[in-house]
């Protein structure tokens, strides 16, 4: 659309590629923001300081709990949850019947419910599921109802990770 006046609120754009100008001045680019969080409920609370729209990467029903990731950038956040990327989550689960003590679990596409689902398809019930890591991410330390933004080197953005695709290819994002 370069060079033509857009004058539709929901035309979608380019950054890197289309000029956005308002008055002739040209509009500044947002900086990208990712920020984990070891949560429950009132994320909204934890989040009060953040200027930026920022949205989850997954999502967690009513009985998890663990690592949320947030970002305003959208892209990652499509490469971390569309389960043709592969990009692995991990999650501690402890089940009545099905498995003995907490045990690691990885999975690649995250559909909704999917672990629930697995344990209960082996005759067993989950009583506890943590969201411990997304792709190479795992924040270990980082106490309950606490977020902070990621550093440069934590950002997904540096992230060198290689997932495997259905071809059996490896790709690195």
């Amino acid at each position: 659309m370069i060079g033509r006046v857009v004058l539709t609120p929901d035309h979608w754009v380019d950054p890197p590629h289309d000029r956005v100008t308002r008055d002739g001045r040209a509009l500044a680019r947002e900086e990208r923001i990712h920020i984990a969080l070891q949560a429950r409920p009132a994320v909204c609370q934890l989040l009060s300081g953040v200027r930026q729209f920022v949205g989850t990467v997954g999502r967690f029903d009513l009985d998890t709990s663990g690592m949320l990731l947030l970002t305003n950038d959208h892209a990652l956040a499509d490469r971390l949850t569309d389960p043709k990327h592969h990009a692995e989550k991990e999650y501690l689960v402890k089940a009545a019947q099905a498995l003995t003590g907490e045990q690691p679990l990885t999975i690649t596409e995250g559909h909704n419910r999917q672990v629930r689902r697995m344990i209960e398809a082996i005759g067993g019930r989950v009583l506890k599921l943590v969201h411990t890591r997304i792709g190479p991410l795992a924040l270990e330390g980082l106490e309950m109802g606490k977020c902070r933004v990621l550093s440069k080197n934590e950002s997904p953005a540096h992230w060198c990770v290689t997932m495997k695709r259905a071809s059996g290819r490896s790709a690195a994002w």
